[in-house]
């Protein structure tokens, strides 16, 4: 399993690296500070983790991009 992790906080997206790698750490995690990192790192994952409220584009911005990806857009 694959899981993003997209917070402009660091404290928060090592928070939560910790938690899932405690109870699951066999589990892929990648880390993102901006949702353009995100898109750009182009990864397929199985859960996100995103934060509402960042720089220019919003964890909303990036869950419609995701949608848009896994119904076959460009």
């Amino acid at each position: 399993m694959r899981i993003a992790v997209c917070d402009d906080d660091r404290a928060i997206r090592e928070e939560l690296f910790l938690m899932m790698q405690k109870h699951m750490p066999e589990v892929d995690i990648m880390e993102y500070q901006s949702g353009e990192e995100l898109i750009n790192a182009k990864g397929n994952f199985d859960i996100y983790f995103l934060d509402i409220e960042m720089g220019k584009v919003s964890g909303i911005d990036i869950a419609r991009h995701i949608r848009v990806q896994e119904e076959g857009g460009k």
